[in-house]
């Protein structure tokens, strides 16, 4: 089973950033038995700490905070973090809290990348302009035949969300210039607070328990998804790679007509098979990319 990495990044505190991505781990480790490990960049380490403390099931912790964000060096040292780490789990989750001086590329080692907001419209402006900003490889199609760099899916997170603000969905109104998935809303529960290094929220009975784990279950079907799709595209990739390839494969003139026919013609093949995958991946990506998401996402 291939890793999948998973990112719950904020431009700042209050949130509800590392109460998810520390929860999440132990729902991971303990619940869904996957070897999990979270990787705490945020330099309050509250991750890491409630980890450490409780030392759930299946749930290895690793620090990583650092106070030195110029951009260059801290990506080279939490990339070299993230792909040591993916080779000894079943999922990675980082917990960063997002600077100015970050580098950008860092988002495309991740296969998730998860933005808890709160629901405020001032708020949901600001996220807007953060992941704009910030996170431009969501507007593009990153993938290509012959690439290796495959974009993550964006996905938003109403956090500490109130009973009024339930009753309705400001996303909507928003025309955010960017594809992203809609998590199910995290509520907001003072209950919450208090469980910091004393339980997680998957071994409480706070009445918000169940809504906590339905968006934990949606990230986890999400990255399912994900990582099929990225599979797939890998497996497309390969093959083209493989047609243009043997557009040099042409035998010796001396060989016989009869193999020099049979590979002249599997050579057209060849190039009207590339000419047709290539069409369709440019002008279908998208659309294929989003409705797969829409008709799997809803089978939850």
């Amino acid at each position: 089973m291939k890793t999948l990495k998973v990112l719950v990044v904020s431009q700042k505190g209050g949130v509800g950033k590392s109460t998810l991505s520390t929860n999440f781990a132990a729902w991971c480790g303990e619940i869904k038995n996957l070897s999990t490990t979270i990787i705490d960049f945020d330099p309050h380490a509250s991750s890491s700490t409630w980890i450490n403390e409780l030392k759930p099931k299946n749930v290895s912790q690793k620090v990583a905070c650092s106070s030195d964000f110029s951009a260059q060096r801290w990506f080279m040292g939490a990339r070299t973090i993230i792909r040591k780490v993916e080779s000894t789990c079943d999922i990675a989750i980082a917990d960063v809290t997002w600077t100015k001086a970050m580098n950008s590329d860092f988002l495309s080692e991740f296969d998730l990348v998860v933005v808890p907001t709160s629901v405020s419209q001032l708020d949901i402006d600001a996220t807007q302009d953060f992941i704009a900003k910030n996170m431009k490889m969501f507007k593009q199609s990153v993938v290509g035949f012959g690439n290796t760099k495959f974009a993550p899916a964006l996905m938003l997170a109403p956090s500490m969300v109130t009973n009024d603000q339930l009753k309705t969905n400001p996303f909507t109104s928003k025309n955010f210039d960017f594809p992203f998935l809609l998590l199910p809303p995290i509520p907001f529960d003072t209950n919450v607070r208090l469980l910091f290094k004393k339980q997680f929220i998957h071994q409480s009975t706070i009445t918000t328990k169940k809504l906590f784990e339905i968006c934990f279950e949606a990230i986890s079907q999400a990255g399912k998804v994900h990582l099929k799709e990225k599979t797939q595209k890998i497996k497309q990739s390969q093959k083209f790679l493989k047609l243009e390839n043997m557009r040099g494969d042409l035998p010796p003139m001396h060989k016989k007509s009869k193999k020099i026919w049979a590979t002249k013609r599997k050579l057209q093949e060849s190039e009207k098979i590339a000419n047709i995958v290539n069409s369709q991946f440019k002008n279908n990506n998208k659309a294929v990319r989003k409705r797969s998401w829409l008709e799997k996402i809803t089978s939850w």
